[in-house]
């Protein structure tokens, strides 16, 4: 995206979002109904849980039901300054732009359902009071009643769903449709919840209900990267194009913040949410002292802050006044180019909204840790295509250079909603997925790179699809692997026609196969097998103007002069140095294989050279008349950069380098999966030390669980294992299954179930990749299409490769 298209302009560019959604998840039944309860909490738990049920009739195809008006935590009742608003009542269109969300799905308030279903639903007429009008008119006391009454009425009539965000994972559109696909969720998505998923007896409820309870654990507060595991990425990519653009503050609440940021200037300050009372963790909190020496280090010179605080005593603010201009939102109304007063014009209960808009607008934001207001604002940040969108707390020693990218650091789990997923924004704007692709033979060598490859990729969670393109002979057996999309390709290291031997043939014809035997559309992410990613890679370009990686020593003279002067008519100035990783339209690709597979093969007969292909690449791409826009996309070996640690990919084509000069770890010599005995912080360079640490936990993650069954004919036998008492009077069978880290698990059971068995008990003995069991997982379920879901499920969970016969 480009640098100057920022702002809340940028944000609210809807681009054609709704109607990618549709075609994603048409409104199938919107005579079926979702209902929930409001939240308990403050406005932004409400705002989050909001999110959760708006995602729920998204994917269901449902019409949302929004619940009566009613005082909301923090602004009608509770601990709060805001006088105006108590003993009052909220809605949500007051807050959100439900013109924007009925883009997306059918929102329709109590009232309208209860005048649509009342006879079909035989709905009590007592409800009819609800009537649109109790916004304005009703006092928090005078409906409480019936409010309740509605409430169990729902309970009753309705299919109750107490689905918690940080219990259940749901799979959409079922379990078995994820987990036998690319894109199932590995431990860290999963994060020890138990799955769910709409079934036939859900899907043809007419109301299906979620109930806000605390003392029954039913709150819908989570990640809202990780509620769903779809099947499909794009499903989960559309969602976000619904959060970004359909779920948003009312117009108002935009007017009101864009005057002000008008007026202190879009990214000409910075950002601090410093919330001091009404949290409940300790760790939120920091003295004046600690608060401005923290971040005064990411603030340039008397550059202004805003501040957003619910703190009352102006002496806490001294030490961040002493060296800058401080605007709280009391104070904008001394901003010159204001026409009236923000206090004045901005219904209270919407200052909190508005000041979120104003510190998205910074710079840098500051945030308070445990905050969902300071998340929220994180996200928005984002939106807004802020120039520093990495998170800093005002609790912790911050550095105003950015953050490493290492794929530990940045892992989002599926419990974790105290942190916004870089995700949302970062891949919330194209529907296109991004090809990731590579291309191999079947060997040994190029498998154990693959699989490094795989790994990273589903760490860093990049979007899209990862391919591997496999050029072998008929009678190689096709690699396999978990989450990579092989397809094999015709064997063509020797050139059909010339007879020229040449590996990266391979490469160019499989290219030109994928692409011309199947419907991509998107962005080509062109990656060599011996490359690893750091962090996700979210850039998508359009036909005509892909990205690349400079070619570090390309130079255009000699006999490479007289042999592209000989082939090609092109001006040579006109020809870029660049080179893959590379970012290319598959309109683009489908344009220039043939004429760079021609050039490639003359280029060879002209001169040999190993770079052919890659020459051959530039030289074609001149010709169509398609401009690279450089861009550092990977860190190659031993060859620094200054902007190396901004590079998603590592390219480990040469030796790693230690600091004393010798070598390391260098991929040729290297046995396959073995220990590699390298400490990363002896590496030279730092993304070279980040390579080896990668692979490290690769190596420690990737041993295989293995399975050996024996016959048993002895009850005695039987008796004297530990597992008997789990085990069918009739079992003849003995299992031993070979876990990670040297461990033997025993055990026997029933013929025909073996299998089922080693699964459970195998997650029940901590062997699950993480080490971490989930007893919510130990039930095995009796319905046989449940048993298959869970042994192809479990199968992966604990690292098991191939499922014994008979389990289908």
């Amino acid at each position: 995206m480009s640098d100057n298209v920022r702002g809340l302009k940028y944000w609210l560019d809807e681009k054609a979002s709704s109607r990618v959604f549709s075609s994603i998840f048409p409104l199938s039944k919107p005579q079926h109904y979702i209902t929930f309860d409001v939240d308990i909490g403050g406005f932004n738990n409400i705002r989050m849980q909001f999110e959760y049920v708006v995602i729920m009739a998204a994917i269901t195809g449902r019409t949302l039901v929004l619940p009566p008006p009613s005082p909301w935590y923090l602004i009608n009742f509770g601990p709060i300054q805001r006088e105006g608003d108590v003993d009052g009542v909220c809605d949500y269109s007051e807050f959100f732009d439900l013109s924007a969300l009925r883009q997306y799905i059918n929102v329709i308030s109590t009232a309208e359902f209860i005048q649509i279903e009342n006879d079909r639903l035989d709905i009590p007429a007592e409800f009819s009071d609800f009537s649109p009008s109790l916004i304005e008119s009703e006092r928090a006391g005078e409906r409480e009643d019936l409010r309740k009454d509605w409430q169990k009425w729902l309970s009753i009539k309705a299919r109750v769903l107490p689905w918690n965000p940080l219990n259940n994972l749901i799979y959409y559109p079922d379990i078995n449709s994820v987990m036998q696909g690319i894109n199932r969720p590995d431990e860290r998505f999963r994060d020890r919840r138990a799955a769910v998923w709409f079934d036939a007896d859900m899907n043809d409820s007419q109301l299906l209900h979620f109930p806000s309870n605390v003392e029954a654990g039913c709150r819908q507060l989570g990640q809202v990267s990780r509620l769903v595991a779809f099947a499909d990425d794009q499903q989960a990519r559309v969602i976000r194009l619904l959060l970004k653009h359909g779920l948003r503050y009312v117009p108002r609440v935009f007017e009101i913040a864009q005057t002000i940021i008008d007026q202190l200037g879009i990214y000409q300050y910075s950002s601090l949410h410093l919330r001091r009372n009404e949290i409940q963790f300790i760790e939120s909190r920091a003295d004046p002292e600690t608060t401005a020496e923290n971040i005064s280090r990411l603030l340039e010179p008397v550059e202004p802050l805003y501040l957003a605080t619910d703190e009352t005593d102006e002496s806490f603010f001294a030490g961040l006044k002493r060296q800058r201009k401080v605007y709280r939102f009391s104070d904008l109304a001394n901003l010159p180019g204001l026409a009236e007063d923000p206090m004045h014009i901005t219904p209270h209960k919407l200052i909190g909204c508005v000041e979120q808009l104003i510190c998205a607008a910074g710079r840098i934001f500051v945030g308070t840790p445990h905050s969902s207001f300071s998340t929220y604002i994180s996200r928005v940040h984002g939106y807004m295509n802020a120039p520093d969108c990495n998170e800093y707390s005002h609790t912790q020693l911050s550095s105003s250079q950015s953050r490493g990218f290492g794929f530990v650091e940045q892992s989002i789990c599926g419990q974790n909603y105290l942190h916004e997923d870089r995700v949302l924004w970062e891949d919330a704007d194209v529907d296109q997925p991004i090809y990731s692709v590579s291309c191999t033979d079947a060997s040994d060598y190029a498998h154990w790179q693959c699989e490094l490859l795989e790994f990273s990729w589903k760490q860093v969670e990049q979007s899209g699809e990862l391919i591997r393109l496999v050029s072998r002979e008929e009678t190689h057996p096709l690699p396999r692997h978990k989450y990579t999309q092989v397809i094999s390709t015709r064997f063509t290291n020797t050139h059909p026609e010339t007879g020229d031997h040449y590996i990266p043939y391979n490469r160019l014809f499989s290219f030109q196969e994928w692409l011309n035997t199947g419907e991509q559309n998107g962005t080509v992410l062109i990656l060599d097998p011996d490359c690893v990613f750091r962090k996700r890679v979210t850039t998508r370009v359009k036909p005509g103007a892909p990205i690349a990686q400079r070619w570090r020593g390309f130079a255009i003279v000699g006999k490479w002069q007289e042999t592209v002067e000989k082939l090609s008519d092109i001006d040579i100035e006109l020809i870029q140095d660049i080179t893959w990783p590379a970012l290319v339209h598959t309109e683009d690709m489908r344009r220039i294989m043939p004429r760079w597979i021609e050039l490639t093969s003359l280029i060879r007969q002209e001169m040999g050279a190993w770079e052919s292909d890659m020459m051959a690449f530039v030289v074609a791409a001149a010709e169509f008349g398609i401009r690279f826009t450089e861009q550092h996309l990977a860190a190659v070996l031993n060859w620094p950069e200054g902007d190396d640690e901004e590079a998603p990919v590592i390219h480990y084509c040469q030796a790693v380098e230690a600091k004393d000069g010798s070598q390391l770890w260098f991929k040729q010599g290297y046995q396959p999966w073995s220990n590699t005995n390298a400490d990363p912080a002896m590496a030279k360079l730092p993304y070279c030390g980040d390579l080896v640490a990668i692979l490290n936990q690769f190596v420690a993650l990737h041993n295989p669980v293995t399975v050996e069954i024996e016959e048993i004919n002895t009850n005695s036998e039987r008796e004297s294992s530990d597992h008997a008492a789990m085990s069918d009077p009739d079992s003849s069978v003995l299992v031993k299954a070979y876990l990670r880290h040297d461990k033997v698990l025993e055990f026997y059971c029933k013929r025909g179930d073996e299998t089922m068995l080693t699964l459970f008990h195998a997650l029940a003995e901590n062997t699950a990749a993480d080490g971490v069991p989930d007893d919510r997982l130990i039930n095995v379920p009796t319905n046989d299409n449940d048993r298959h879901m869970a042994y192809f499920r479990l199968s992966h969970l604990i690292g098991l490769e191939t499922i014994p016969a008979g389990t289908s």
